[in-house]
C-alpha cells in the first residue's frame, strides 16, 4: 500500500509539473541532474514498452502482458494508454480488481471523479 501511495504521489507531481510547464513554454526544459536521470529512466521504459508491443502482437490474449505494459505507461505518464491496457488486462481476467483500482486512481489524478467512482465500484464486484 505504501508503494502504491508513493507511486501515485510521484505520478501526480510529475503530471502536474509537466502540464504547468507546458502552459508556460513547451520548449524550455530545466537541465538538472534529477531531470536527466528521469529522462534516462523514461527512455529505458520506452524501450521496454516497444518490447511489450512486440510480445503483445504475438500473444494478444495474454492479460499479464497488457498489465505490465500498463504499468510502464503509467510510469512514463502515458495515462490514457495505461487506462486502455489496464482495461484489456481486466477483460482478459488478469488482475481485474487491481486493474480497475488503478484505472480509478488514474481518473482521480486526471480529476475525473465520476469515472474514478465507476471503476472503483467495478473493482469491488
Amino acid at each position: 500500500m505504501k508503494a502504491k501511495i508513493t507511486m501515485m504521489f510521484l505520478c501526480i507531481s510529475i503530471y502536474s509539473c509537466r502540464h504547468s510547464t507546458e502552459s508556460v513554454n513547451s520548449n524550455d526544459q530545466v537541465d538538472t541532474t534529477g531531470n536527466r536521470e528521469y529522462l534516462k529512466e523514461k527512455a529505458q521504459m520506452e524501450l521496454k514498452i516497444h518490447k511489450m508491443d512486440s510480445l503483445i502482437k504475438t500473444s494478444d490474449r495474454n492479460g499479464k502482458l497488457y498489465y505490465e505494459r500498463a504499468e510502464l505507461n503509467f510510469l512514463t505518464i502515458k495515462l490514457d494508454s495505461a487506462i486502455v491496457d489496464y482495461k484489456r488486462s481486466a477483460a482478459l481476467g488478469y488482475k481485474a480488481r487491481t486493474s480497475y483500482e488503478l484505472i480509478s486512481d488514474i481518473f482521480s489524478i486526471k480529476g475525473e471523479k465520476d469515472s474514478a467512482s465507476y471503476y472503483i465500484s467495478l473493482s469491488k464486484r
